[in-house]
């Protein structure tokens, strides 16, 4: 199969709206009531806003569901002071408090054997019930057990971590995407033997760098045509709109906002939003900017299957884009072998499976038998392994000739948990 790269957006911004005060012999004044001021952590940049929002003078500067789009605008919009009614800011605050808001919870792995593929699906749900309400701060802190969970998974079971990223539909499509980046990028830097501190910051920003735009990326998933006008200008500016949300939430962590920052920077100087190039784009980017690509490839769109990872690794051992780091490219084909996991593959018994474990002998992974040689649908699967010559692997297949689509549970079992090292 023949692959084009480009820059496949896996980043973008929510639709910007511009900001507009009411002013001249028809502007709006605050009704009759007591205001109150709203403070910077009541905006969410890129979200509606809550209420409507008025200046010191009482007049009104944007309706309830305008959106204030950058660091700057909300900047000079607090200058002079922001105002709004104060039985519905009250009511915000109340709704923000860290006591009312919902919570983003993995649940009790207390058993001593895991599903990892259960597990990543659990932080997907955690993840995306977090960020569609974020604390004002804390971030950082709320965040850290869906890291650590990640983490774990892919040291407890990196077949089944990697392999779920081609078949589970958990979550909505732009938190999906984060989660499964997280796990490729945790997987290279178990192999890197990174420091924890690189390797918890550089999770973290996978599961974020899309902080700002993830209405407009599930957008994008359904939408069979190329980005429009508007859509690109977002598309450009949300790292650093990512990056200054996550500043406003509390995050810290340099290697975390500059990840996020640069992940849409390409090895041969082509992305943005600064043009670096090379090692001048720190290697937290480097590495999310191969997995964003790389995962995008591995999910359907509106407009396209899903592309198999056999063809993907092929394509990087041959002819790596300019637009990745080569080494980081080499890494991962290495990681992956040329059958990775979860891959759907015709055997030459003509039977259809799906890759289920990596073995010493790369090109001879265990798989799972999903459709037998007369396109007959097993109920249940079937284990063979590869490495004899009259159950090899013949070629990659689309998934679409597996029907129903193989779920993650059928391909992976439990495994064993050590007490030591227990998921929390």
């Amino acid at each position: 199969m023949h692959l084009v790269w480009t820059r496949c957006g896996a980043g973008v911004a929510e639709a910007v709206t511009s900001l507009r005060t009411v002013r001249g012999p028809r502007e709006v004044l605050m009704p009759s009531s007591t205001k109150q001021p709203i403070t910077a952590d009541l905006i969410d940049l890129g979200q509606p806003l809550p209420v409507d929002v008025y200046d010191s003078r009482d007049r009104l500067l944007l309706r309830q569901g305008a959106v204030v789009s950058s660091a700057a605008q909300l900047e000079r919009l607090l200058k002079d002071g922001l105002y709004g009614d104060a039985a519905q800011v009250a009511a915000l605050i109340e709704r923000r408090a860290p006591a009312a808001r919902p919570q983003a919870t993995l649940p009790s792995y207390a058993a001593t054997r895991i599903r990892v593929t259960a597990v990543l699906a659990d932080v997907k749900h955690a993840l995306q019930s977090l960020l569609a309400d974020p604390p004002a701060t804390g971030l950082a802190q709320r965040l850290a057990p869906l890291v650590a969970t990640l983490q774990r998974a892919v040291v407890l079971d990196a077949d089944a971590a990697l392999g779920q990223i081609a078949l589970d539909r958990s979550a909505t499509p732009a938190v999906r995407h984060m989660v499964n980046c997280g796990v490729m990028v945790a997987a290279l830097l178990l192999r890197r033997a990174a420091s924890a501190a690189e390797t918890k910051a550089t999770i973290a920003a996978a599961l974020t760098m899309n902080l700002t735009s993830t209405a407009l990326q599930d957008e994008l998933y359904g939408q069979a045509g190329a980005p429009d006008a508007a859509q690109q200008a977002v598309i450009q500016t949300h790292p650093t709109a990512a990056r200054e949300r996550l500043r406003a939430l509390g995050v810290e962590d340099a290697n975390w906002l500059l990840a996020v920052e640069q992940h849409h920077e390409l090895f041969d100087g082509s992305g943005y939003p600064a043009q670096r190039a090379g090692e001048a784009i720190c290697l937290g980017a480097r590495l999310l900017s191969l997995a964003d690509q790389v995962c995008a490839l591995l999910a359907e769109r509106a407009y396209r299957e899903p592309v198999n990872a056999v063809s993907i690794m092929r394509k990087l051992r041959e002819a790596p884009p300019r637009t990745l780091d080569p080494v980081l490219c080499a890494a991962l084909t290495e990681l992956m072998t040329p059958y990775p996991p979860g891959s759907a593959v015709r055997l030459v018994t003509d039977d259809y499976a799906v890759v289920s474990r990596r073995t010493r002998q790369a090109t001879a992974p265990t798989v799972m038998v999903f459709v037998t040689r007369m396109r007959q649908r097993l109920e249940q699967p079937r284990k063979k392994l590869t490495g004899n010559e009259l159950i090899a692997i013949a070629e990659p297949i689309a998934f679409g000739q597996i029907k129903p689509p193989p779920r993650p549970d059928e391909v992976w079992d439990e495994v064993l948990e050590p007490a030591e090292h227990r998921l929390p």
